[in-house]
């Protein structure tokens, strides 16, 4: 072999080695070819410092190194040893052929040699496109699953949106916004924010902030009507004061009639002590003992009442003027303000994030429709796209079997066209190799998972994060919350629920307590600002003990008054008839005389005539005073009655204040406590598995076996297709050899053999077929030293060697080169 072919072949041998270096490497782990190579991504480096960072730039000219220049330095340098192997089999073919004469006629145990070598570049050929056909295979198998991973991915993505819309706000509302349903429209039809809050569903921040602001609303809306209700209390007193003073005002008619009776009843009973004493009436009218009398002791009644009532009233008035300043002014305008503000700031912060959290659902709905679209452009191309990979490796088969065509048939041409169609398509296939040699290093190097495709198995991809996350910060509420010291515990977040699947709080679990931001959400001094004026306000409303005098004052009074009553059952009525019937009986001369046991001079009887007429008058009119006394008696006890009824109503109403107060107060504490747990209700689970899937298992573990599994079998394509290359370059003049056409006896003249006219002294052959060159020495069989003497009496032909001129120059006889 010249020495051109031989350093060819020894470059094609060693690139062929790291060829299959690079093959064997997929099975020395999991890492395939990405893991040869020693290369340490820069993780600690942020990615806007990477292109003046020195770290990151060793790492890219590692990779550039390592995965043969992107194949562009892999496909020259093994385009450069296709040139150098083709040239040199050029120049083989003279030492082929010149092998091929100087074996004519000699035994085959001599030839013996060049047919083996024939026989294994024969094998050798014809399995090297079997091989490369394998290697199509499995690109083939590997790009096969290449569009499931791909849509795999996207449908990741879009149950990563619907995850994270049911952790916003599960149920109807996304529903109808997937419909087609705008959000606005949307929001219409449940009457605003607050209304579609109320539709999310299940553990979701939309019905935590739909809880709490109805709670809020609810505890406002307490405190408001309480605030209301008390504002009845002195309104309640206000009229119990003036039904006291009504009362008071009974006194005096009272006293009045009280007198006019004591008038009456004495002169009623002298005038019929007068009459029962001038003759014999008795059993006939009244006697004077008969007469309803008011006592001094009642005639003192309506003053000591008074006085009574006097005490009731002085102590409701000043149990008002203790609690009107409290309730018209600190509670109603104070309290009710504070009230207003704060829990109303409560609800209008919480339905400005509801608001927010309604347009990000609204947002990822569009994000689903988004990626669907992707996702069936993407795909679109499946009917052919999962075979064009293969179809490019193919060609190394393709070229291969031309080449291999050509020697079965013993064509020149097709082997040409061949070799001349893998020189063409090698550099490009090299590169396509490369490129995905240097991607999956690149994926295997930023993800770090080194087999474990699991969140804390990729470790540089956690770490590249939090090092792209530093200083990265959002405003939470006027609070600045930074994401690098959490990242790590979000993206490893765990899914925690029961069988009803239910979020299982706990603190590794939900967003609140990973990034510590439980206090945007602690309203607790908004709340403690109401309940400190609704404290402050309970003190002055233990009024009991003045409004337990007004009652015993009042019902002291009441009894009292009651003792009051003159006559209430005398029947004065009878006593009118009496008089007027006896009257008539002394006026008629018949009957008179029955009355006066003895008899009475005129002027007597005629006296008691007017007597008589008298009392009939004054009885009329004491009965009057008498109806008017229990008339005034009647409506005294009817306002005393209201007054006590109003006071024990004002009491409980004010015990009832004091408790409510005591409840709003705990309300107002419950609802801060109750926005507090919001940590229940933001579980972040669905992050971490929206991690696992598409980073760690789409990116770090789809997406490079998809790269790194069509590498071992461009490995063998390339390997076959320059393995074939090579051996049917060398060997292709074998098939000129063979030819009848080109093999034969050697003329002289032809590739540089030369007869030479004998010489003086020159010994002349047998049979007189020519001269030797004495120069020559004796005969011996080409390519062989030291071979046996020419048998006597074989022809001997006289051959000269002469060296093979390079391309493009002569031989030193001036010929044209082979």
């Amino acid at each position: 072999m010249a020495p051109r072919a031989r350093t060819a072949a020894v470059y094609a041998l060693l690139i062929l080695g790291f060829l299959f270096a690079q093959a064997s490497a997929q099975s020395t782990g999991t890492g395939g070819t990405a893991a040869l190579g020693d290369r340490e991504f820069p993780s600690d480096v942020k990615a806007s410092e990477w292109s003046s960072d020195p770290t990151f730039q060793q790492w890219v000219t590692d990779l550039i190194i390592q995965s043969g220049g992107a194949g562009i330095g892999l496909g020259l340098l093994f385009s450069i040893c296709m040139i150098s192997i083709f040239a040199a089999g050029d120049t083989a073919a003279v030492a082929v052929g010149v092998a091929a004469v100087s074996t004519k006629g000699l035994p085959r145990n001599r030839a013996g040699g060049g047919a083996s070598a024939a026989q294994s570049g024969s094998s050798l050929r014809s399995h090297s496109s079997p091989s490369a056909a394998v290697g199509v295979a499995l690109i083939f198998t590997n790009s096969s699953t290449m569009y499931d991973k791909m849509a795999q991915v996207f449908d990741n993505g879009v149950t990563t949106c619907q995850d994270a819309e049911d952790f916003l706000c599960e149920g109807t509302v996304p529903k109808e916004l997937r419909a087609g349903t705008s959000l606005d429209a949307v929001k219409s039809s449940y009457g605003g924010v607050e209304g579609t809050l109320n539709k999310c569903e299940g553990a979701s921040v939309g019905t935590f902030l739909y809880g709490t602001i109805s709670r809020t609303t609810s505890v406002k809306n307490g405190v408001n009507n309480l605030i209301d209700t008390m504002q009845t209390i002195i309104t309640a007193m206000n009229s119990t004061i003036l039904e006291i003073a009504n009362a008071t005002s009974l006194c005096s008619p009272i006293n009045d009639t009280l007198i006019t009776l004591s008038n009456y009843s004495s002169v009623i009973k002298y005038e019929l002590n007068q009459v029962h004493s001038q003759g014999s009436f008795e059993g006939h009218i009244a006697n004077a003992s008969d007469i309803p009398i008011v006592t001094t002791t009642k005639l003192a009644i309506p003053t000591g009442v008074e006085t009574g009532l006097e005490t009731a009233n002085d102590n409701m008035k000043s149990a008002r003027a203790s609690l009107q300043p409290t309730i018209q002014t600190d509670l109603n305008v104070n309290t009710r303000e504070s009230t207003n503000k704060q829990l109303g700031n409560i609800t209008t912060t919480l339905l400005d994030i509801g608001k927010q959290l309604l347009d990000n659902v609204d947002s990822l709905v569009d994000m689903e429709d988004t990626i669907d679209d992707y996702k069936t452009q993407a795909t679109s191309t499946e009917t052919f796209g999962q075979y064009a990979m293969a179809a490019i490796y193919s060609i190394s088969v393709i070229c291969l079997l031309i080449m291999f065509v050509g020697y079965l048939i013993k064509k020149r041409c097709p082997m040409c066209c061949g070799a001349y169609m893998v020189f063409v398509f090698f550099f490009w296939l090299a590169f396509v190799l490369g490129l995905f040699i240097l991607l999956s290093m690149v994926i295997y190097d930023v993800c770090g998972c080194e087999g474990d495709y699991t969140t804390e198995g990729c470790k540089t991809m956690l770490e590249l994060i939090k090092t792209n996350l530093q200083g990265q910060n959002f405003t939470l509420q006027g609070t600045k919350v930074e994401l690098a010291p959490a990242i790590v515990s979000i993206v490893s977040c765990p899914v925690r629920s029961n069988s009803t699947h239910s979020y299982l709080y706990s603190p590794t679990s939900n967003f609140v307590d990973i990034l510590g931001v439980q206090s945007v959400f602690n309203f607790t001094n908004q709340t403690i600002q109401v309940a400190n004026k609704l404290s402050d306000s309970k003190q002055y409303l233990n009024q009991s003990h003045r409004i337990s005098t007004a009652i015993i004052e009042t019902r002291n009074a009441e009894a009292n008054m009651a003792q009051a009553a003159v006559g209430m059952y005398y029947n004065f009525t009878r006593d009118g008839i009496q008089y007027n019937y006896v009257a008539g009986q002394l006026a008629n001369p018949t009957t008179a005389p029955t009355y006066y046991p003895t008899p009475q001079p005129v002027p007597v009887q005629a006296d008691n005539l007017r007597r008589l007429a008298y009392l009939s008058v004054v009885n009329d009119q004491m009965k009057s005073e008498r109806d008017l006394l229990n008339t005034y008696l009647t409506e005294f006890n009817g306002t005393a009655d209201r007054v006590v009824a109003a006071c024990v109503s004002i009491e409980a109403s004010l015990n009832n204040s004091e408790d409510s107060i005591d409840n709003a107060t705990a309300r107002l504490h419950v609802l801060s406590n109750y926005i507090l747990t919001i940590n229940q209700y933001t579980p972040c689970g669905f992050v971490g598995t929206a991690y696992e899937n598409v980073v760690v298992g789409d990116f770090c573990e789809n997406l490079f076996s998809i790269f790194d599994g069509v590498i071992p079998g461009a490995i063998i394509c390339m390997v076959c297709m320059l393995l074939g290359f090579f051996i049917i370059s060398m060997m292709r003049d074998c098939v000129l050899m063979d030819s009848p056409g080109y093999v034969g006896a050697m003329q002289p003249g032809e590739a540089g053999i030369e007869l030479v006219s004998p010489a003086a002294g020159a010994a002349t052959s047998v049979g007189g077929g020519g001269v030797l060159d004495p120069k020559l020495g004796p005969p011996q069989t080409p390519n062989t030293i030291g071979a046996p003497a020419t048998p006597l009496g074989a022809v001997i032909q006289k051959r000269e060697m002469v060296a093979i001129s390079p391309v493009g120059e002569t031989t030193k006889d001036g010929r044209a080169p082979l």
